[in-house]
């Protein structure tokens, strides 16, 4: 399953400090985080949770982070 953020992310790297949580509410914090929009099916993301994400990543590689382990990915 895919979700889609609205802009390209950008190359720079910006910190991140979201803890494990559920997945819904990482998306959230990391479309905070980033500015950027995020979209999901609420279903998908509702029974899973994210590892979350610590640390200077880009956007790609934060989203890339909270969603490992979950069977999903995204696009830009």
């Amino acid at each position: 399953q895919t979700h889609m953020a609205q802009a390209p992310a950008g190359k720079e790297a910006i910190r991140f400090d979201i803890p494990a949580q559920a997945l819904s509410s990482a998306l959230n914090e990391f479309a905070a985080a980033t500015g950027l929009q995020v979209s999901y099916n609420a279903e998908l993301a509702e029974a899973r949770t994210s590892p979350g994400v610590s640390g200077a990543y880009t956007a790609d590689e934060a989203l890339t982070a909270l969603l490992s382990g979950t069977g999903l990915s995204y696009r830009f």
